[in-house]
């Protein structure tokens, strides 16, 4: 396919991602939204959950199938089904997340996935009003509101009998040069070690994960998992589906090996990342493979059923709403109300998505 036909291409992956996820919420979240949780949050999020793991299979479906993207398992025996665990992840580009979901249907937990996101992701149509509906945790790096935001959504879990993947990169953000010279200069001036192929891992946002969770024991195990490209993917990149193949290790640690202390946390991730970085070395001398065996995973009967499920809805919605004018009128309604939702801190805070103390100053 030429430049111009993956330009089009591109354009129509990003449409349907974004319509999918706006009628994902429109007709599948926010009626339970009114009708079930007053009554019952559990029920609610056990609802929601399903809902988006079926249309994260779909995102799965676009990676392996229609993009044809390589994805070697390194480790992949090391995940366990029904547990609670938080993916530790590097984080060399804007997509690493993508991934998570392709581990997590490996052991039957795509409903289960929730992410530390960037707050700004909550304004995107669609995508950001769903994670708001799964409380995944938007942060604003103001650290005295995000720590107590995090364990309100990790108690949340807890309260709601939720078993998540919680995505967290401890770096804060992607990799790249000019970030890198920024973690060596931030390093030598407090002390900490300098890393070739990660930035410095921040271990409060893990801390304040990991001990609301492990007291209510409803922590399994941190998965270290360390992800190696070829060449680094960009959303772009993934829309016209040009992906290269992606590589993963995946180690899994019991909780009981992780420390409680703070202090001693971050001595933990600092060894841990440097373990890290000596392995993201290794694959690039290696000819960008790790060291260890590997497995290429199928693709799932399931990420094909939930993938022409989503594609026969989409075509039905749009012509219903097409035919029904008050159907139409009520999709504009939510969308109007998801809009506001992602604006207005007092609708925010009504809704349960964040406290009034988590509120970032003005």
């Amino acid at each position: 396919m030429g430049f111009l036909g993956n330009i089009i291409r591109g354009i129509l992956n990003f449409t349907y991602v974004i319509l999918s996820s706006c009628c994902a919420c429109v007709f599948f979240m926010f009626p339970p939204l009114v009708m079930i949780r007053p009554f019952s949050k559990t029920l609610y999020y056990k609802i929601n959950n399903k809902v988006a793991g079926s249309w994260f299979r779909y995102l799965i479906f676009q990676t392996q199938v229609v993009n044809q993207t390589t994805v070697k398992l390194h480790g992949s025996e090391q995940l366990k089904p029904n547990e609670s665990v938080i993916l530790m992840m590097n984080h060399p580009s804007e997509i690493d997340w993508l991934y998570s979901w392709v581990l997590a249907n490996r052991v039957g937990s795509t409903s289960c996935i929730k992410v530390i996101l960037k707050d700004q992701i909550k304004y995107v149509p669609g995508i950001g009003w769903g994670c708001d509906n799964l409380d995944f945790v938007y942060l604003t790096r103001h650290w005295e509101f995000d720590e107590q935001h995090i364990q309100y959504k990790m108690e949340l879990y807890t309260e709601t009998h939720t078993k998540p993947w919680l995505v967290i990169f401890p770096e804060g953000t992607d990799f790249d040069k000019d970030k890198q010279l920024k973690s060596w200069a931030f390093s030598e001036k407090n002390g900490h070690p300098k890393f070739n192929n990660v930035l410095l891992p921040r271990h409060k946002g893990l801390h304040a994960c990991i001990e609301p969770l492990r007291t209510h024991q409803n922590l399994d195990a941190i998965y270290d998992i360390t992800i190696g490209y070829e060449s680094k993917p960009t959303i772009f990149t993934c829309m016209i589906g040009t992906n290269p193949t992606v590589n993963i290790d995946i180690k899994r640690i019991p909780i009981s090996e992780v420390p409680k202390e703070e202090d001693a946390l971050q001595k933990w991730i600092y060894n841990l990342y440097d373990k890290k970085d000596k392995l993201l070395q290794q694959f690039k001398d290696n000819g960008n493979q790790f060291p260890s065996p590997y497995i290429i995973p199928k693709v799932g009967l399931d990420v094909y059923f939930f993938s022409i499920l989503w594609y026969t809805f989409m075509i039905m919605a749009f012509y219903l709403m097409s035919q029904h004018t008050l159907l139409l009128y009520y999709f504009i309604a939510v969308v109007l109300f998801f809009i506001s939702s992602s604006r207005f801190k007092s609708l925010r805070e009504f809704r349960g998505l964040q406290l009034p103390q988590h509120t970032k100053k003005q």
